[in-house]
Order: C-alpha cells, then structure tokens, then sequence
C-alpha cells in the first residue's frame, strides 16, 4: 500500500530543521535566491513540505527561475518509485507493532487524533507504522489536497522536459530517522500529538510566516517549539539533520553548479543560519542575490 503521508515529504525533517537554526543569523525576507559564479547562474529556493492548496498556481518569478535552468534538484525525487521506497521503510518489522512500542495511552491519543487524517488509515495499519512514520502521519491538519510546493515544481518541471534529479535517496533519509532511538522517536510523537490536540498552532503560524516569507519568524516559531525537547535530541538534530545535511548537499552540487543552470529546492530550514546553504555559497564565492515574489503573483 502507498502511504499518502510520503506525499507530504519528510515534514518531520523540515520541523527539525528550522529548530536548529542559527538564532543570531537574521537573514532576508526571500524563499528565492538567484547564484551567480564565473558568469554561471543557478537558484536556491526554500520550500515547506506541507500540502497546501495555496501552491498550486506556483508564481511568475519561481516558474521563470526554473525555466532557465537545465537540472532540478529536490531533496528526494517525488516519483512513485521513491514513493514505494518510502512506503516500506514506515512499516516495523513483522512481529512488532506500534502499541508495544509506545504504550498503550500513547497509541490511543494517536488513533484520537489521526482519525481526522482524510482519507483516514485503519487502526491495523496505523498499529504497522515504525514511531517516526506515526509521526509524519499527524504532523500537521489533515487536507484531502496531497501536494507539497517541492512535488509541485518536481511535477512543472517534468513538463517543462527538466532533468529531474534528488540530493539524496529515499534510504538516506529513511536511514536518518531510523537512527534516532526509541526513546527520542517516541519523544517526537508525543510532541506532535501535543500540537494535533491543540488544533496545529505552531503549524498554523509557520504556514503564515512562510506565506510572508518572513524566515525571522519561521526560525523565532521553532526556537520557542525546540525547548520542549532534551538536550541530546536538540544536539542530534543539528548534527544529523541540518549541518550534515548541508554539507552533504554542497559536496553533491559542486559539480553541477559549475556549470550553472541548476534549480535546487530545499526545505527553508537549510538556507539560514552561519552553516545555512546561503551562507555557504557566499563563502564559496558565489553572489547571493534575493529575487522578490510574492505567493498568488502570476507571470
């Protein structure tokens, strides 16, 4: 079976990512930045892995960036094989079940509130779900509308005849959630059903904030989100999730960027900060120009 969550794209990565930013970094109100180096020119472009109606007419200057470039780098390819891929890395091995992992008073306010998930997922298949899967399961409101900004421009630019590519394969991701312990896995569930019994709040407010590109706030939200979590886990995000990630991503885009005409959409969480990717080109060399847009504009 597919599970629809994978169409939301790793959002627990995207959360974690923005936590762990560099607070005394305030970078500029903009989601695209234009890259310049030895007359070559790509784009970088912060996206939130939730599906929201509100993308799917992608705006003027974002269609207008991707159609200057030759190759579109996701975070992972949105295709159905990755889809598949993704789908069976969420289930726990057979013998094993979600209740024995958390307990029985946690899995029970899970069923509570992912029984608001549209189409909704059977208590048996739910009670399959490894504890980081649960979790992107309920991480924010359900929405009968699947598709998040970085699926969108991985669709428009498969019809623009765009070479497609991902930063990193459905394993790698799969294998970073799998190292976190039981222990911090179950500590994240327990926070995002926290926030699904309160009604998304912080969810809310960072889809507002990133409407109005205002990644001062995003950082602000999640800064104030962080301090319910250990000290270890919060270390284990900044290691694992942001600045190993974006080393990993410069060392993958070295090449291709040399010869310019690249489109990279990454979660926004990657871009800010001292170790954030637009600090990392600049330090590279590269000029580091915002290109304004706003959200509804049209060609």
């Amino acid at each position: 079976m597919k599970i629809k969550s994978f169409r939301k794209g790793l959002f627990v990565l995207c959360i974690l990512a923005i936590s762990s930013c560099d607070k005394n970094a305030p970078p500029a109100n903009s989601l695209l930045w234009k890259l310049s180096k030895d007359g070559k020119t790509s784009f970088l472009f912060g996206t939130v892995h939730i599906p929201d109606r509100k993308f799917e007419k992608l705006p003027g200057p974002l269609l207008e960036s991707i159609s200057l470039c030759n190759t579109i780098y996701t975070e992972i390819r949105p295709d159905a094989k990755s889809q598949m891929e993704m789908s069976r890395a969420m289930i726990l091995p057979q013998g094993r079940s979600l209740e024995t992992e958390i307990g029985a008073d946690l899995y029970s306010r899970l069923l509570h509130v992912s029984a608001d998930h549209c189409p909704q997922f059977s208590s048996e298949f739910i009670g399959r779900m490894k504890v980081w899967a649960a979790v992107l399961l309920i991480s924010f409101p359900r929405s009968s509308y699947e598709k998040s900004i970085d699926m969108l421009i991985f669709e428009q630019a498969q019809m623009m005849g765009k070479n497609c590519e991902g930063l990193e394969s459905p394993a790698e991701q799969t294998a970073l959630l799998d190292s976190f312990t039981a222990d911090e896995q179950t500590e994240m569930l327990r926070d995002a059903i926290v926030e699904a019994e309160a009604g998304f709040p912080t969810i809310d407010a960072l889809m507002n904030a990133y409407l109005a590109q205002d990644l001062n706030d995003i950082v602000r939200l999640f800064a104030e989100k962080e301090e319910t979590f250990s000290e270890n886990l919060k270390e284990k995000y900044e290691v694992g999730i942001i600045t190993g990630r974006n080393r990993l991503f410069m060392e993958r885009l070295k090449d291709p960027l040399a010869g310019g005409g690249v489109f990279i959409a990454v979660g926004a969480g990657h871009l800010i900060g001292d170790s954030g990717l637009l600090a990392t080109f600049s330090e590279e060399g590269f000029q580091v120009e915002a290109v304004p847009f706003k959200f509804g504009q049209e060609q």
